[in-house]
């Protein structure tokens, strides 16, 4: 990535950093933003847990911080790490800290996919990101995407679909569902019994 960044719009990382160690689940942590452009952001907390921390502590953390960073926990990776790395002074490493891995970013419970289009970008997806399942309410930023995996999407889905997405369609619909549904919705293979059938569904209509 490009760079790394202290600060976020209107919060300060040393913010979250308090608010993350007033968890009980956490010990010490340190926050970091990835810049990789304007538009892609990564969040990265670095966690010592304590030592009745739970396994789904990602999951957990991301609830606890969501009210207060709506706009960036979609793009947030929470690495546990048993020490943090230091300098031959004493002081944090920044340039020792691992990039996230797979298990970091927060998966939501499966939700199976709703019609042709959703089983298909779930296939995308699954494919570009490495991951075996996809559910259809997974964020595609919370899974590990970013802006150079969002454009081998949209190349993928001119592929299989007559229609045109744009970059911004990937921020603006992160999920399987919500992209699913513009998809169909705007492009000429666009079913609309399809369309119909998934928002009545999320409607809980039928």
């Amino acid at each position: 990535m490009d760079g790394k960044s202290n600060k976020l719009t209107g919060t300060r990382v040393a913010e979250i950093e308090m608010l993350l160690c007033k968890h009980p689940a956490v010990r010490e942590a340190v926050v970091i933003l990835f810049e990789e452009s304007r538009e892609d952001r990564l969040l990265v907390a670095y966690i010592i847990p304590t030592e009745k921390a739970p396994t789904e502590l990602p999951t957990l953390l991301r609830s606890y911080l969501s009210a207060a960073l709506p706009k960036y926990m979609a793009r947030a990776a929470f690495m546990k790490l048993w020490s943090l790395p230091l300098t031959a002074n004493g002081e944090l490493d920044w340039e020792a800290l691992p990039p996230p891995e797979a298990d970091a970013y927060v998966r939501l419970a499966y939700d199976a996919h709703r019609g042709e289009v959703e089983s298909t970008l779930a296939q995308i997806w699954g494919e570009l990101l490495g991951l075996e399942q996809v559910s259809r309410n997974d964020n595609f930023f919370a899974l590990g995407g970013n802006s150079l995996v969002a454009t081998q999407v949209i190349s993928r889905m001119k592929e299989r679909f007559e229609t045109t997405v744009a970059l911004r369609h990937i921020f603006d619909f992160p999920t399987i569902a919500e992209l699913s549904l513009h998809v169909c919705r705007s492009g000429p293979t666009a079913s609309a019994t399809e369309a119909s059938h998934v928002a009545s569904a999320d409607s809980g209509l039928i």
